[in-house]
């Protein structure tokens, strides 16, 4: 039998700009080429001047607006993650529901912006250390300033290893979310 690729795609925000539909494109590319089984898109209400749309829907719509990519991919939203943190915690929920094979068959593919890429490959190799090979996936639009997301990084480590940190960083993103 052969591999079993699931792909996690975090969000980036409830607008869909030219450097997200650039992000989208690539993950568009990537499922016609390898034609994944699962495609777990994370991302919560994280901007409410966008209304009441997810990160995860934002990015359904837009891979879908022509129609289904392929058969066979299964799109799962997971629309209540508003950190990095979250993503991976999150969808890792999801694949233990889904993952009814051999974690030597598992193929877990995780697309990022660049500048995040350390951090989410730490925290995808932490959280998700049973599943097979993990392949990282950046696409560089250089959202973020370096010194910011070191800070990011290290502040999501500790609540990675120290769970109410985590409410935290939940209470502080639904915060900003009121204000943007």
């Amino acid at each position: 039998m052969g591999e079993i690729i699931y792909v996690l795609v975090p969000g980036y925000g409830c607008f869909l700009t030219r450097e997200l539909r650039w992000y989208l494109n690539e993950v568009r590319n990537f499922i016609l080429e390898f034609r994944p089984q699962y495609v777990i898109l994370s991302g919560g209400k994280s901007q409410k001047s966008a209304g009441d749309i997810s990160e995860a829907r934002v990015m359904f719509n837009y891979l879908t607006k022509d129609g289904p990519l392929c058969s066979g991919t299964k799109f799962v939203l997971e629309e209540k993650a508003l950190t990095t943190l979250e993503n991976i915690s999150n969808a890792q929920l999801f694949i233990k529901q889904l993952a009814t094979v051999d974690a030597k068959r598992v193929r877990l593919v995780v697309f990022c912006e660049a500048s995040r890429q350390r951090k989410v490959h730490i925290l995808t190799w932490l959280i998700m250390t049973k599943l097979g090979p993990l392949e990282m996936r950046p696409v560089a639009w250089e959202r973020s300033q370096t010194l910011k997301q070191l800070v990011s990084t290290v502040l999501e480590l500790a609540a990675f290893f120290f769970p109410p940190l985590r409410w935290g960083f939940h209470q502080l993103r639904l915060r900003r979310a009121e204000r943007i």
